[in-house]
């Protein structure tokens, strides 16, 4: 049933869990299984660090099993209720509800309505009041859990801040749970004890005079605040060694390595600069241990270092001229996401230049120095000129620029600074090059929980429509790219933000009305929305817009971030009057309320001088180890024509997918490849035609220009062990350099259909009788440029009858008019594509055509008719076919010659 379903879903490769590195484990073992939960599509959800550390922590316990789901796209939800199929997890495609527990991740405050579908297809009570001791607990984590309370009526808890080592201390309570036969309402006691597990139950909701719950208090002896976790040593931290490699292209596909958590800056605007308080920074020495092991296990080829503001990494110059060195053989390129412009260093961008110099993103975020005050942004407009000389002098022509409009104190002078600030970056640019392009980019300011701005109301729809129409017509007349955020769901975003519990009736009545991925703007429903918030009273403008009093009770204030609110005050009052807070990661500390300069405070690499109190927390910055790459030996070039498998979820897989497994497997078994020149090098690996989706092979074929001299069996065996699940290399052969490619040797390719599910015997045989006496069958194919007719009976270069409905097919493979096997199940045998899921379809056979047959002899090189290749294509039709006659069984066989 399920693989029917995949048939039929646009990227059948989300929903496999056949990623190298995945945790398969005997379910006869495990006292506890988990599932990591993202509210978002297979691609976005991949891409989340903090997941897959969860993931590597619980099932490095033996009696623990995490597996992982995450949202079906709609086409994959409308198939699983269709068949009545339940969400699964990937691993062991086991149903949502037979979890002891379920840890969503809360990216942002847009997945309530994916989360509440979740939950609907795994067969679990959307409301946590109406779940029973058969049911998973469910539990949310992240930076949207700091003000979760829009979410509560769907959750049993919510853990606050660093989840390393609650997770494991959440699950100990549960298996002691099972083991006891502890009551709901028993396992409750005994993970309330467990530091920063929130648990909403406890807290009794407060309505205003507008029907809105404005505040929760807690129950009787109950605690009246919840405080964060906290991980104060990332070193001492685990970390993910074993990361998974995707079977589908993922937005950031690459290794990540976290180098620093939190950030000092104090940009009073960043939630997140506030909710991970205080900067730690990780050891250079930890951070290469951590990016060899991810690469090799991986075969990933980029790495990136991640943190809030990377250029505030002290030793971060150091560490990417020790990872260019170490890994500059390996074609690894270097990624650092998230750079200040007045970090930026023209050290640092000496060192970058060496990457591939597509774009450069930076983020002044306002365009004027009165506006970057207020915010305390903490960089000037002469810093961003100079930042973009470097950049621009250094060879890259594509920057853009990020910007936020609606800011606190905003004025119409401070947005029509953006185009003024972008055409003097453009101007610096073209002093370089002419063809240097400037971008961009605006987002609407959405206040946030647990930060200065937290009381102040968001800009009306109206205004933000306004100024995003200024800003087009302006970029526009100076041909400037203009990109935005989509007006709508920030709208929604301002409501939710700094939302209360009243706001879960409204999720519940959206979802009923079909509101699912709000984040894509292509699924977002504004009017959906608004008749959902309408049904129950509100406004959605009204609660977009909302401000709170300084002296009020939030919704969340009963949730404890650890930054005092007396300081979140302070730092708004500085905020109007335009002052500036220098960052407290080298300074002063400027009593936020986090360190107690004890066990919690800032770990920081080095820095300028500092009081007793406060230089416990400094590191002297460690000498990177000198890394001379690989041996300077190079063994010879040699090409090796792999013959493959591809078999039972990995023919899921499409064609690109495809090559990059095997791409990165052999990075993972440390075979080295030859790679192109240019300014993208890519590794010279040659594939045949594209196998169909969904369709099974015993005789795929991939040649790799290798730099390795171990013998062919051991590199088989060395791929094997490194290959995913359903893919295995069958045999390999070195070729010479001038053999012609894979796709211009072969001649023809069978594919076996079994129609014993859908098709009597009588049937198949009246369709091959008919096929066999017809004189012309010409076959009709839609293109983008129109209907295009092709003859069938001269493609199909074989038909036999293998036996009861068991078909094999050889078709001609001519390049621009190969037949495809669904239209063959289509012409041939009257199979609509509804019923084609049913069919099990291998390609069984390829014939490697010889060398005359595609060239005259006269034509060929030198080199063509000395090494051989006309032997070796015939060697391999002969081993993939079963004989050199093509004959798999004495079965009736159909010939075009016999028509």
């Amino acid at each position: 049933m399920l693989k029917e379903i995949l048939h039929r879903v646009k990227k059948p490769g989300r929903y496999l869990g056949c990623e190298a590195q995945a945790q398969h484990k005997n379910p006869d073992d495990i006292q506890l299984r988990v599932a990591l939960a993202f509210p978002d599509v297979y691609e976005v959800a991949f891409s989340h660090l903090g997941l897959k550390i969860l993931y590597e922590i619980l099932n490095d316990i033996d009696h623990i099993w995490a597996e992982r789901v995450y949202s079906p796209w709609p086409d994959m939800e409308a198939e699983l209720r269709a068949a009545n199929w339940p969400l699964f997890s990937l691993e062991s495609k086991t149903a949502l509800a037979d979890f002891d527990w379920i840890g969503f991740t809360l990216q942002h405050e847009l997945m309530g309505t994916n989360i509440l579908a979740m939950l609907e297809l795994g067969n679990i009570p959307l409301l946590s009041s109406e779940r029973t001791e058969k049911h998973p607990l469910i539990i949310g984590g992240g930076p949207a859990a700091s003000n979760p309370e829009p979410l509560s009526d769907f959750f049993d808890a919510f853990l606050l801040g660093d989840g390393e080592k609650a997770v494991v201390e959440i699950s100990n309570v549960l298996i002691n749970a099972k083991k006891e036969g502890l009551s709901r309402p028993a396992l409750f006691e005994r993970l309330s004890v467990i530091d920063g597990l929130y648990i909403p139950s406890y807290f009794d909701p407060m309505r205003d005079d507008k029907g809105r719950i404005s505040s929760v208090r807690p129950l009787p002896d109950r605690p009246e605040r919840v405080v964060r976790r906290l991980e104060n040593n990332l070193d001492q931290t685990p970390f993910v060694t074993r990361p998974l490699t995707p079977t589908v292209e993922p937005v950031h596909d690459r290794v990540a390595v976290e180098i620093q958590r939190g950030c000092t800056r104090g940009c009073r605007f960043c939630q997140a600069g506030f909710l991970y308080r205080p900067t730690r920074q990780r050891r250079p020495e930890t951070v290469m241990r951590l990016a060899e092991q991810g690469l090799c296990a991986t075969g990933h080829d980029v790495l990136g270092l991640l943190s809030l503001s990377a250029s505030d990494y002290a030793p971060l110059s150091e560490t990417v001229t020790a990872l260019f060195d170490r890994h500059q053989d390996d074609h690894v390129s270097i990624q650092l996401p998230s750079l200040r412009v007045e970090g930026l260093t023209p050290e640092l961008v000496d060192r970058l230049k060496r990457e591939r110099k597509t774009s450069f993103t930076l983020a002044p975020e306002a365009a004027t120095e009165r506006l970057r005050r207020v915010i305390n942004k903490g960089n000037r407009e002469e810093d961003l000129l100079a930042t973009l000389e470097t950049i621009f002098s250094n060879g890259w022509r594509n920057v853009k620029l990020y910007f936020m409009i609606g800011l606190p104190t905003e004025t119409d002078e401070d947005v029509a600074a953006i185009p003024t600030l972008a055409a003097k970056a453009r101007q610096i640019g073209r002093r370089h090059t002419r063809s240097a392009s400037v971008t961009v980019a605006v987002s609407p300011f959405v206040p946030k929980s647990h930060t200065p701005f937290q009381w102040v109301s968001a800009i009306t729809f109206t205004e933000i429509k306004r100024k995003l129409d200024f800003l087009r017509g302006e970029l526009r007349d100076l041909k400037i790219p203009f990109k935005h955020h989509d007006p709508e769901t920030s709208l929604l975003e301002n409501a939710f933000s700094r939302g209360g519990r009243h706001l879960g009736e409204v999720i519940l009545d959206a979802f009923r009305k079909g509101a699912r991925f709000d984040a894509w703007s292509e699924h977002f429903d504004l009017e959906r929305w608004q008749q959902a918030f309408a049904e129950f009273g509100f406004d959605l403008d009204e609660e977009a817009a909302r401000s709170f009093e300084l002296s009020a009770t939030l919704p969340w204030s009963h949730l404890d971030y650890c930054v005092s609110p007396d300081y979140l005050e302070k730092e708004y009052t500085d905020a109007l009057a335009e002052s500036v807070q220098p960052d407290c990661a080298y300074g002063l500390c400027h009593d936020c309320g986090v360190c107690d300069h004890n066990n919690i405070g800032r770990r920081v690499l080095a820095g300028a001088e500092q009081t007793d109190k406060h230089k416990k927390h400094v590191e002297i910055v460690p000498s990177l180890p000198k890394h001379a790459g690989r041996s300077s030996f190079r063994p010879p070039l040699r090409t090796v024509r792999f013959h493959y498998e591809k078999r039972d979820y990995a023919v899921f897989l499409g064609h690109l997918d495809t090559m990059s497994q095997i791409a990165r497997a052999f990075r993972r078994a440390g075979i080295r490849l030859k790679y192109s020149e240019g300014f993208h090098p890519k590794p010279k690996i040659g594939f045949g035609q594209a196998l169909p989706m969904g369709v099974a092979s015993a005789c795929e074929f991939f040649d790799a220009e290798i730099l390795d001299a171990t013998p062919l069996d051991s590199l088989k065996q060395s791929l094997n062990r490194s290959l995913p699940h359903g893919f295995r290399i069958l045999d390999a052969r070195s070729v010479g350099s001038q053999a012609r490619s894979i796709s211009a040797s072969i001649a023809s390719i069978t594919y076996r259909f079994d129609l014993s599910t859908v098709q009597d015997t009588d049937t198949v045989n009246k369709a091959l009788e008919r096929f066999a006496t017809t004189e012309t069958w010409p076959v009709v194919r839609k293109t983008k440029k129109g209907d295009k007719t092709l003859e069938m009976k001269d493609l199909v270069e074989d038909i036999q009858l293998e036996g009861d409905r068991l078909v094999s097919v050889t078709l001609k493979t001519d390049q621009a008019n190969a037949l495809k096997p669904s239209e063959i199940l289509r012409e041939m045998f009257a199979i609509e594509a509804t019923l084609q899921p049913k069919i099990t379809i291998e390609k069984s056979r390829v014939r490697f055509a010889p060398l005359n047959e595609f060239k005259k002899p006269g034509k060929l090189k030198n080199k063509e008719r000395s090494n051989g290749p006309k032997a070796y294509h015939q060697r391999h039709s002969a081993r993939a076919s079963g004989g050199a006659d093509g004959k798999w069984h004495n079965g009736r066989i159909v010939h075009r010659k016999e028509v």
